[in-house]
């Protein structure tokens, strides 16, 4: 079942879409507890410790042209081994994603790892 507001976002981005679905089985698998949001003005889903994306939320997944970026909060805290982050912000990091990997640990642990980031600043 996806989260509340997703189909606003993802119900007619073709097969972009799938790779959402991906990234959202992910996200749901490594933080069950975590906390879904929806900005359709931002073609975005927010997933976090909380509802308030700034203070809470640990990763997105945002709807671009072509791809779907799996992105990071505060990726610039994150131990990224093989490289995946992208960005150039004082904080954010993204993946692009055109499909979501058969073999995705990398980012499964980048997504643990943002979660276990807000949970402690948080102390949720």
């Amino acid at each position: 079942m996806t989260p509340e507001g997703w189909n606003q976002i993802f119900a007619n981005a073709g097969a972009l879409a799938q790779v959402a679905l991906g990234g959202d089985g992910a996200i749901r698998s490594v933080a069950p507890d975590a906390v879904a949001v929806a900005y359709p003005a931002y073609r975005s889903m927010s997933y976090g410790v909380g509802p308030r994306k700034n203070t809470e939320g640990a990763v997105y997944l945002s709807l671009q042209s072509n791809w779907v970026n799996l992105g990071f909060y505060r990726g610039t805290s994150l131990v990224d081994p093989e490289r995946l982050l992208e960005g150039t912000g004082k904080a954010l990091r993204h993946v692009k994603l055109t499909a979501w990997p058969e073999e995705d640990k990398a980012l499964r642990d980048l997504i643990n790892a943002a979660f276990d980031e807000r949970r402690k600043a948080v102390k949720a």
